[in-house]
């Protein structure tokens, strides 16, 4: 049809046909591989990325390094892996 057009039309009208043709073939590219099932979708897509950031804060959680905690004569000392802090009363 394009090629058709191409023919008998004038060449302002042509980029309109050309439009036409390229939005009518991509949409039954889409609805052809809808139904082929080339494409799955996803029903919530946004729920996938959620669980995958959570993941990734509970590791960084359970990787944390434990807190410890010293008090002796008015002094307390915190210890968390190589850091220490020591506060006088």
């Amino acid at each position: 049809m394009g090629v058709g057009a191409s023919i008998v039309l004038e060449e302002a009208k042509i980029a309109a046909v050309i439009g036409l043709v390229s939005s009518a073939l991509t949409a039954l590219i889409a609805m052809i591989s809808g139904i082929a099932g080339a494409a799955p979708k996803q029903d919530k897509p946004e729920f996938e990325v959620m669980r995958q950031l959570i993941d990734k804060l509970d590791k960084l959680d359970r990787a944390e390094q434990p807190m410890k905690v010293d008090v002796t004569d008015g002094r307390v000392t915190v210890t968390k892996g190589d850091n220490q802090v020591t506060a006088v009363k």
